[in-house]
Order: structure tokens, then C-alpha cells, then sequence
């Protein structure tokens, strides 16, 4: 699973890291039925027109 994230540049890039974070941590190591998911990695992307991209990356098993 890949989850996007983009905050504001006035917000900065720490914003948009500590929401990839939260969600990351709150998705790592889950199962749901019969999906385990696995410890997240965040990917910054930098300023993109604007707004800072941060990318929470939630490999899986099924």
C-alpha cells in the first residue's frame, strides 16, 4: 500500500512527515483477515509546486 501525503509549503516538510508517520504507525503490523502488513517506510519527495510530498510505503502477505 502506498499512501500519499502533500502539506502545504507555508505547513513545511515536517507536517506532512509527522502525518506519514502517524499512519504508518498506526497501519504497521496489522492483519486483517487474511492481509499482514509490514513495517512502513517513508519517502520524501521534497516540494512539488508548492506542496511537500511525503509517500508512507506499507508492504504486505496475503
Amino acid at each position: 500500500m502506498i499512501f500519499q501525503i502533500y502539506a502545504q509549503r507555508e505547513k513545511g516538510w515536517g507536517a506532512a512527515y509527522d502525518i506519514a508517520t502517524r499512519i504508518g504507525n498506526h497501519m504497521a503490523f496489522q492483519s486483517i483477515g487474511d492481509i499482514d502488513t509490514l513495517a512502513y517506510t517513508p519517502e520524501d519527495f521534497g516540494e512539488i509546486d508548492g506542496w511537500y510530498r511525503v509517500n508512507v510505503n506499507i508492504p504486505y502477505r496475503c
